[in-house]
């Protein structure tokens, strides 16, 4: 039984996975006033992190496609939603007007993901995001908004349409209490400073140094594509390991390893050669396809070898084309004639007498010849 179509308010917690490293610096809108929103405070403090990502269905079945997430940074462009520590009630929606914990005043996409840039203003949210921040805890996103949702029910979920989202929020969550409770993210904060009307960071706290089960963990997620991004240190290492690894498997000696491997495929392409004449004087002079004939045999194995084999089984194949070449099945019938002689005829035994007459059971005149005296 299908269900119904999605109406009207919804919250949903989009916690995104966790960047290896550190975020990258995300741009300030260019009609933000950085000045007036900070009220000149010397090192304001911004906080980064990932605000939506295409493609993504959360817990509670909302998909979210690369058109929604279009949408959404278009309407933080626009305009520059706030945030709070938590949803608002919505019994206190109507009335209630609580301090904002965050302003969101720039965008980036990174492949997937629509990373959000916001200014904390002082006060007890830029305090707890801090400590966040200090003990790596984790913490999400989450869209205060109203938009449709059609369910698919092959799929069994409610695919959001872009075209009706109306944002209101973007609100700072617990990780517990995500729609995709398995990924999430550790805030990073900067403190920035206002100078000739652009933005110089002046201090960035990092993300914290990696356990070593951490660091594990991030390798063996990693995937092919991710090999340019690594430090050319690591790089070497990884080359200097492999190599390292060839040698041993191979028998390689401490020689430059293009050149011992080149040895190696001479040797081998040399042996692959012996193998193959070797064959070629088997087949063509041993066995019921031998040719007996020392002349014929020499065309034969010229043949063969003119089409250049280039494994030993290819020569079984090739010497059976050479064999039933017309011009071949002809030279070696006439040297089978030459050999065995010409054809022979049975003589006739004369008479010694002619005698003329008939006998039973035969018609015609018969004669038998007269012996000669000598």
């Amino acid at each position: 039984m299908a269900e119904e179509d999605l109406k009207g308010q919804f919250h949903d917690t989009l916690i995104i996975s966790e960047f290896q490293g550190s975020f990258p610096e995300v741009p300030t809108f260019k009609d933000v006033d950085i000045q007036e929103l900070t009220d000149g405070e010397a090192k304001p403090v911004f906080v980064t992190l990932p605000i939506g990502k295409a493609n993504v269905t959360s817990g509670n079945r909302r998909y979210y496609d690369e058109a929604f997430l279009q949408e959404l940074e278009r309407q933080v462009k626009a305009g520059k939603p706030v945030g709070l520590m938590g949803h608002l009630a919505s019994d206190q929606r109507s009335f209630a007007f609580p301090a904002e914990a965050v302003h969101w005043v720039g965008t980036m996409r990174v492949k997937e993901y629509l990373l959000g840039k916001g200014f904390l203003p002082p006060g007890e949210s830029r305090s707890r995001l801090q400590r966040y921040r200090a003990t790596s805890s984790k913490i999400a996103t989450s869209i205060d908004a109203s938009c449709d949702g059609i369910w698919d029910e092959n799929l069994k979920i409610h695919r959001m349409v872009s075209e009706t989202l109306r944002l209101n929020q973007i609100d700072i969550a617990p990780a517990d209490r995500a729609g995709i409770a398995d990924l999430a993210a550790v805030p990073l904060l900067t403190r920035e400073m206002a100078e000739q009307g652009g933005i110089i960071v002046v201090r960035t706290q990092g993300a914290k140094k990696m356990t070593e089960e951490e660091k594990a963990q991030a390798i063996r997620e990693m995937k092919a594509t991710d090999a340019a991004s690594l430090p050319a240190e690591v790089k070497a290492a990884l080359i200097s390991e492999f190599t390292a690894d060839i040698r041993k498997s191979l028998g390689l000696g401490d020689g430059d390893i293009m050149t011992e491997v080149k040895k190696i495929q001479e040797r081998d392409a040399e042996r692959e050669r012996q193998a193959i004449t070797a064959r070629i004087v088997e087949i063509s002079s041993t066995g019921d396809k031998a040719v007996k004939v020392e002349s014929i045999r020499e065309m034969v194995v010229e043949l063969v070898e003119s089409k250049a084999p280039k494994t030993v089984a290819e020569v079984d194949t090739i010497y059976a084309e050479v064999l039933n070449r017309p011009s071949v099945k002809k030279a070696l019938q006439l040297e089978l004639q030459e050999t065995m002689g010409p054809s022979q005829t049975t003589p006739t035994q004369s008479q010694s007498s002619t005698t003329t007459g008939s006998a039973p059971g035969m018609k015609g005149t018969w004669f038998v010849l007269p012996a000669t005296k000598p």
